[in-house]
Formats: structure tokens, sequence, C-alpha cells
């Protein structure tokens, strides 16, 4: 593991929470970018990470032109944002949708957290996250 990463590893999974007493999946890809690449993004706390509608509308927002550079899968790097499929309730129907993010560590590592799975380090093959891996951005400050 990436000595910096283990900093984050456990971290508890909080609904809205943005430091090291919990994070929610954003929160922890904001606290990381500030402390290891100087990068403020905005908050979204006002988003609740099970509000997977409204994560998904966010990410769809942001994940294009400002601050963001789609990068592919094979030239991603440390501090990179994976935009991951998550499920998504449509009037009753669970559907893969992208209301998730992560964050690379190393080269085909990427560290996440959500409901019920505090912060954790997986490969980009490991079984729970290889099919939900998306796309990849870098912010333009690190570019």
């Amino acid at each position: 593991m990436t000595l910096w990463a283990s900093k984050y590893i456990g971290l508890p999974f909080v609904d809205g929470g943005r430091d090291m007493t919990g994070c929610d999946c954003w929160g922890l890809v904001r606290l990381v970018l500030r402390e290891r690449g100087g990068i403020e993004v905005p908050s979204f706390a006002h988003i609740a990470a099970v509000n997977a509608r409204a994560v998904r509308d966010e990410i769809a927002r942001n994940a294009t032109g400002g601050d963001w550079i789609e990068v592919a899968r094979g030239d991603a790097r440390a501090l990179d944002v994976i935009e991951m499929r998550g499920g998504l309730d449509i009037n009753g129907t669970l559907q893969a949708a992208g209301t998730h993010v992560g964050l690379v560590v190393a080269r085909g590592q990427l560290m996440h957290i959500e409901h019920g799975i505090d912060a954790v380090l997986q490969p980009f093959t490991g079984p729970l996250v290889r099919s939900r891996l998306r796309r990849f951005f870098r912010h333009k400050g690190l570019a």
C-alpha cells in the first residue's frame, strides 16, 4: 500500500461527513485532494450520499468542463477521481448509474468508502469494484 493512503484506510462512513471523524464517498475524495494535493473542491455536503439520483446529477454537472479533465484508465495516477457505478432506484427498479466516486491511490489501486464499507483500498480488478469503474478524472490543479 502507498504509505500516505494508510492514514485514511478504515475511516468510517458518515453520510455528509467531510473530515477524519468520518466521510461519505465525496467527502473522502475532497479530504484527500485537500490534504495530499492542496486542491479545494466543492463540499456538496447538502447532498445525502444515500440520495443516489442527486449524487448522479451532481457528478454529471461537474464532470465535464470546468476544473476536471477526463483521463484514460491506463493513464490514471494517484489523486485522480474515479466515477463508479452505484445503484439508483428509478420507480422501484434498481439500475446502475454513476452515483459513487473513489480515488486512485497508485497504479491499479483505488480507495473508496460507501454505506456499510469503511474506507478501503482495492485493486481495479477486485471483484467488488471491477465492473463498477466508469470514468477517470484529474483536477486541472494536478495536471
